[in-house]
């Protein structure tokens, strides 16, 4: 069973289709953002993958590779960064993935819940 992934072309005013996932592939995802040549996806339970949407290939990024939970709840791009948030229960998890380097850095957010997550702004420091 696949899922399609569209954004929308402002320039040429019609549907864009991104990529096309095999959801065997993934726990139910919750969110994604297009990066580049690449979307990346959320998912709760399966961490984070990034599909390259010319080649078709798929890279999945979990907590051995400096995640700090398999399950990611949001995630947005900003400052060379993809920032992905989740967690469960009461356990609030934030990280970013640093484009240029590509290393996953954890971010402390103990103070937030997972159940807000992803309604929490992500500003750059200054």
């Amino acid at each position: 069973q696949c899922s399609t992934a569209w954004s929308y072309d402002a320039e040429s005013k019609r549907p864009l289709r991104i990529a096309e996932l095999e959801t065997s592939q993934l726990q139910p995802f919750t969110a994604f953002v297009a990066v580049g040549e690449g979307v990346w996806i959320t998912s709760d339970g399966s961490a984070v993958m990034r599909f390259q949407t010319g080649s078709g290939g798929v890279e999945k990024f979990t907590s051995r590779d400096g995640l700090p939970t398999e399950h990611m709840h949001a995630c947005v791009v900003g400052g060379g960064k993809v920032f992905c948030g989740g967690g469960q229960d009461d356990q609030g998890q934030l990280a970013s993935f640093d484009l240029k380097n590509r290393k996953w850095s954890a971010i402390n957010c103990a103070a937030v819940r997972s159940d807000v997550m992803s309604f929490v702004p992500i500003r750059q420091a200054t």
